[in-house]
């Protein structure tokens, strides 16, 4: 119990805070990810590899407006919302560079995709955190 008063008095805006309810967020996308692209698949007979992207747009969207609101406590919209995809892109290229670098080094490709996720899972949090949702600089008095 003491752990987790201690947790919730923490600022909203700090590291462990900011990475639990990202965490949090990107399972609960994940999960909408998956659940979308299995149904379209079972349901509407669309094709595998379309509805995976389906479920990424949309869980992005998922996790980019659970993120501005609840993790990084965000405007969204224009540059955010650029930069949020930008991020998001650049972490699903990691993911897919590290599976692909493993496989090659033969390590199994279920234990590459772990790997990949975290790599592109942690990519995507700095990302977000130091650039994306970036508090505004106030500005300097001279």
């Amino acid at each position: 119990m003491k752990l987790a008063r201690a947790f919730n008095e923490l600022p909203h805006d700090h590291i462990l805070v900011q990475g639990v309810k990202f965490l949090g967020i990107g399972l609960f996308a994940a999960a909408a990810h998956y659940g979308l692209y299995v149904g379209l698949v079972a349901y509407a007979a669309w094709h595998p590899t379309v509805a995976t992207l389906a479920g990424f747009i949309v869980s992005t969207y998922i996790s980019y407006v659970l993120n501005a609101k609840y993790t990084f406590h965000a405007a969204m919209g224009g540059v955010i919302l650029v930069r949020f995809w930008l991020v998001t892109v650049g972490g699903g290229l990691l993911n897919a560079g590290v599976v692909e670098t493993l496989v090659r080094a033969a390590i199994d490709y279920r234990l590459a995709g772990v790997l990949a996720i975290v790599c592109g899972a942690s990519f995507n949090f700095a990302g977000h955190r130091l650039w994306t949702f970036r508090p505004p600089t106030p500005p300097q008095e001279d």
